[in-house]
């Protein structure tokens, strides 16, 4: 299994795992369902950024890979594709390989704690997400992340060369590229470009009177991308700003530390770099990365409405700035003595080891309880095809083989491996394919099968760090309300967890019955030592095969 770095990525490599199997592009791997012209499924947060996994799938369908040997591929490699985008766009402005090879190891050294991540950020507050290297989450942004510093290359050589189209047309396919990989990546890029495009207006005007008809060429392809991307987005399931967490605002937002950051770095290069050296291409392709960050997170001011932005604070503009800080110190500078370089790249490398080792440390236990559950997972995945579950997919698009276990880990794995689904459906509102109400049952019967009475249910609500804690509220809460860095953060009462625990058991006196009528179970997945008292009041546990430290029980109903 690979190390998970960032819980979104079991949702991905979930949906991997489904796009490997030649499950078509609108699916729900959590839930067991696909689109058919029987029962047609609504466009998803993943099937409109298609192309990372679409790459993702056909690579393992060609050589035999699991979703999981897919991730531990993509990180070096997002990793060494990063480095040299990064690297390229550098030496292209400053054409000088010492200031953008340690420009490369500083960008990826200290982004994380100009956004307030990492191992600065967890000191400050304990809810920070994000360690190690942030922009190696898989897929996303992992796989298309590199594409957005080749598109500003590529619009580098369109605004500084005068036989430009090829590249004009080339930028225009890179982000398209990115329209349908990931949405804080092109909606970057677009903020970028226009930034970009002022400031040549503004002060370069002339150089851009042969390069118009370029330029259109490159957007019109970019014009037609976003198009299509909205056609698709029209045909998301109303219920996914759920999951996604729209803020209805004008209000700016003005004093995050990278936009402080970013606001100490302009500064300094409008008191130390003189105005003709402000005008050339360099430093105004410096200062619009620099600007980036208020572009991204103030965008609300103008369009009324603000969808997580701390993805653009740690996954793309952090990066941003610290490239524009490098442009901006090889107009102020344009060597770097030999020491210099010998220190900075020492410092870069020091502090990335120590970034990346507190990313594992807490990652490495979670990660081997993960290949625990694998061995049971795989053996799950060969009863695909004796328990019917690939004729009901294909057939009538729904997975009638549900599997229970009362660990919250292996229901979040299970999509990873196997294409039955599980009673908790753990992710599912990042598809929206059932609604609440089904939600909120499956959590229930998930609890009462797992042996929790109203009152053991109601003591796990009380923990602020235990994933199945969090899950819970985020169901019966919402993700806003559980989440705090997804934008405004109403705290759960204590009546309100009272209320919730008096709901599941009402659940259990009046609903239950019917519950488990609605969502049969064919497989049970626990350790030995689970307790499994209720689900032995309704089911026969038969063929138990031990599988690293789970067993896998095939079930029949009880007359």
């Amino acid at each position: 299994m690979y190390i998970v770095l960032q819980m979104d990525e079991l949702l991905y490599s979930g949906y991997t795992n489904a796009v490997v199997d030649g499950r078509p592009r609108k699916t729900d791997p959590i839930v067991g369902r696909d689109d058919r012209s029987t029962s047609p499924l609504a466009e998803s947060l993943f099937s409109i950024q298609y192309l990372p996994p679409l790459v993702l799938g056909s690579v393992g369908r060609a050589l035999g890979l699991s979703a999981s040997s897919l991730f531990i591929i993509l990180l070096p490699l997002a990793a060494m594709l990063g480095s040299a985008s990064t690297c390229w766009l550098i030496v292209s402005i400053t054409n000088n390989s010492k200031i953008a090879a340690v420009g490369t190891l500083a960008t990826f050294a200290f982004a994380g704690v100009i956004a307030g991540q990492g191992i600065i950020g967890l000191l400050v507050d304990p809810e920070t997400r994000f360690l190690g290297l942030p922009f190696l989450r898989r897929y996303e942004p992992a796989a298309p992340w590199a594409l957005f510093f080749v598109f500003c290359v590529l619009t580098w050589r369109v605004l500084t060369r005068s036989q430009c189209k090829r590249y004009a047309i080339l930028a225009g396919f890179v982000f398209a590229v990115l329209v349908f990989s990931y949405f804080y990546l092109w909606t970057t890029a677009l903020a970028w470009f226009v930034s970009v495009l002022l400031l040549w207006v503004l002060f370069r005007r002339e150089d851009l009177h042969s390069k118009l008809w370029s330029i259109l060429a490159g957007l019109v392809i970019a014009a037609l991308a976003v198009a299509l991307f909205g056609y698709l987005v029209a045909h998301v399931s109303s219920a996914a700003s759920d999951f996604q967490v729209f803020t209805y605002t004008r209000k700016p937002n003005l004093v995050r530390p990278i936009e402080i950051i970013s606001f100490i770095l302009i500064s300094a290069s409008l008191v130390f770099i003189d105005g003709i050296h402000l005008r050339t291409p360099a430093a105004l392709f410096g200062l619009s990365l620099l600007a980036l960050p208020f572009l991204l997170l103030n965008q609300q001011v103008i369009t009324g409405r603000s969808i997580q932005p701390f993805h653009y604070e740690v996954l793309v503009a952090n990066y941003a700035v610290i490239v524009g800080a490098m442009l901006m110190f090889s107009v102020f500078r344009p060597t770097l003595r030999c020491r210099g370089a010998v220190l900075l790249t020492a410092l870069c490398i020091a502090w990335t080891l120590i970034e990346v080792e507190s990313q594992y440390r807490a990652n490495v236990n979670a990660s081997i309880r993960h290949d625990e559950a694998v061995s049971v997972l795989k053996e799950l995945r060969s009863q695909a095809n004796m328990d019917g579950t690939w004729q009901s997919l294909s057939n009538e698009g729904r997975a009638k083989a549900s599997v229970f276990s009362p660990n919250y880990s292996v229901c979040t794995l299970l999509p990873t491996w196997a294409p039955q689904p599980s009673i908790l459906t753990a992710g599912a509102m990042a598809y929206q394919t059932i609604d609440s109400t089904e939600r909120l049952d499956r959590l229930f019967l998930q609890m009462y099968l797992s042996g929790y009475s109203p009152e053991t249910f109601r003591s796990v609500l009380n923990s602020d760090t235990e994933p199945l804690s969090r899950f819970i509220k985020t169901v019966l809460f919402g993700p806003e309300r559980v989440v705090i860095f997804l934008g405004s953060h109403t705290p759960i009462r204590e009546d309100e967890l009272d209320n919730a625990a008096r709901a599941y058991g009402q659940f259990l006196g009046a609903q239950l019955n019917e519950a488990i009528a609605r969502y049969p179970i064919a497989y049970v997945v626990a350790r030995p030592f689970d307790d499994l008292s209720n689900v032995n009041n309704w089911y026969v546990l038969e063929d138990g095969v031990v599988k690293g430290g789970y067993v896998l029980y095939k079930t029949r109903r009880r007359p």
